[in-house]
């Protein structure tokens, strides 16, 4: 999880004020974006809008015949009692990045080209913009040689002074747990993970399960397709089950970890395992909001402490 670090003001009310004229200056560029496509971020362009304006949702819910009034009901209504501030910045970042996504498309798009791809091996790494990005052939199983290549990648990747952030994408994984001769090794990738020092991000494409969703639960930023499920396999043996625990909180993460129930990627949302669902141009969103991190992380905004792995660290690797 990322904590911002604040600006220590003398007056709140100077803060609001200023705050509002942001987001007067946000909802103006919003109406000079490209037409969005992307059903999932216009709700949550909506619901925030609300939120800020209006405060929590207490209109009664459409009927069930009225799908866009609905969709609209339930996705002001899933951001709760969140304040009228917070709502503002949240809706002012959700500009920025779409601004900055639909003028830098091109960048997304011609990443993967002009980065460095290393050859060969299992995991396929790339650089651009200080983001390195390591994603593997779905069909491979999450196990032995894939864990030693991906735990020595994320290695080199620690040692170089040109990674600003590390992107884990995922696609759908096997739904095999890890075989007991393995163990050593996924120790030594969960230690290395908990030691990055920059920020993690996950992408998840598709359903997830077993040792995947450990991943994802170690992640500071996790953005997921709306198709996505997270689901681990009743005795398996999951290591750093309590970075689970730790952002479901004891009840659900009880429930995915001992009940084989299967999280679908609203509830993951509402239950903070991610940070957001799209169902469109995933790849390619994903990639501004990671510039942001690394344009933070290299400013120095973001350091180890505020990185939730360090703060847990001896919880975490002690499996």
């Amino acid at each position: 999880m990322l904590h911002r670090r604040g600006v220590i003001v003398h007056s709140r009310r100077g803060l609001s004020t200023g705050l509002h004229a942001l987001f007067q200056d946000k909802i103006a560029l919003g109406k000079t974006l490209p037409k969005l496509e992307d059903n999932a971020i216009k709700l949550q362009m909506y619901a925030l809008y609300k939120q800020a304006t209006d405060g929590p949702n207490t209109q009664p819910k459409p009927g069930m015949f009225d799908f866009v009034g609905k969709a609209k009901w339930e996705a002001w209504t899933s951001l709760g009692t969140l304040s009228h501030d917070d709502a503002k910045k949240r809706y002012c970042d959700l500009i920025d990045g779409l601004a900055k996504g639909a003028s830098g498309s091109n960048d997304a798009a011609t990443a993967t080209s002009s980065s460095n791809e290393a050859a060969g091996g299992i995991i396929h790494s790339t650089q651009a913009k200080g983001i390195v990005t390591m994603t593997w052939d779905p069909k491979t199983p999450l196990e032995g040689e894939v864990i030693d290549e991906l735990t020595s990648a994320i290695q080199k990747a620690t040692d170089d002074p040109a990674t600003k952030v590390l992107v884990l994408k995922l696609q759908q994984q096997s739904t095999a747990s890890p075989a007991p001769s393995t163990s050593n090794n996924i120790k030594a990738l969960i230690e290395v993970i908990v030691d990055f020092p920059k920020p993690l991000g996950v992408v998840v494409h598709g359903p997830v399960s077993g040792l995947a969703v450990s991943l994802v639960g170690l992640a500071d930023v996790v953005f997921s397709h709306e198709r996505a499920t997270f689901h681990i396999l009743p005795g398996s043996h999951i290591p750093a089950a309590p970075a689970l625990i730790y952002k479901l909180g004891y009840i659900q993460a009880n429930a995915l970890l001992f009940l084989g129930a299967k999280l679908s990627a609203a509830a993951a949302l509402r239950h903070g395992l991610i940070t957001a669902m799209l169902n469109a141009d995933l790849d390619k969103w994903a990639f501004t909001q990671f510039q942001y991190l690394a344009e933070s992380s290299n400013h120095g905004n973001i350091r180890r402490p505020h990185l939730f792995r360090h703060q847990y660290k001896a919880t975490l690797v002690q499996e």
